[in-house]
């Protein structure tokens, strides 16, 4: 998907252009993500039920899953620690912010957080994505990783 969007013409409007850069950048992480589900042997739904009790009872309707998958899918992920998955996310992820310092990837973080904060803000929660809510003061302290 990243390399669908980062094909797409780069808007020329100064915040149409910030957005397709944050959809390439999301979207390459998630890319990222998928692999890491692939490599890690999961199926779905599983990874929506690593997240244990922060898995909102709705992703199942939302994604279609009926209750005997959905109930074999927990029981497989049940004991696996869900941030094993997330930091072979990160790895895959972190070259994408290799041109920058720490310095700068923290001050690109700290610019973002009121975008972040206002498109949070106009989100329905809980969403089909499993997006939590994001709180103020947690974008505000959130670094690009």
């Amino acid at each position: 998907m990243a390399a669908a969007q980062s094909g797409l013409e780069r808007p020329h409007e100064p915040l149409a252009a910030l957005w397709h850069d944050c959809t390439v950048l999301r979207e390459y992480r998630g890319d990222g993500h998928l692999a890491a589900v692939a490599v890690a042997g999961l199926v779905w739904p599983e990874p929506h039920l690593l997240q244990g009790s922060r898995v909102d009872a709705r992703q199942q309707e939302y994604r279609g899953w009926d209750d005997r998958s959905w109930q074999l899918a927990a029981e497989r992920v049940r004991g696996r620690n869900p941030r094993e998955l997330e930091a072979v996310t990160d790895q895959l992820a972190a070259p994408a912010y290799d041109a920058l310092s720490a310095a700068e990837r923290g001050q690109l973080a700290k610019l973002l957080a009121p975008l972040a904060r206002a498109v949070s803000a106009q989100l329905p929660y809980p969403n089909a994505m499993g997006l939590p809510r994001l709180e103020p003061a947690q974008a505000a302290d959130d670094t690009v990783r």
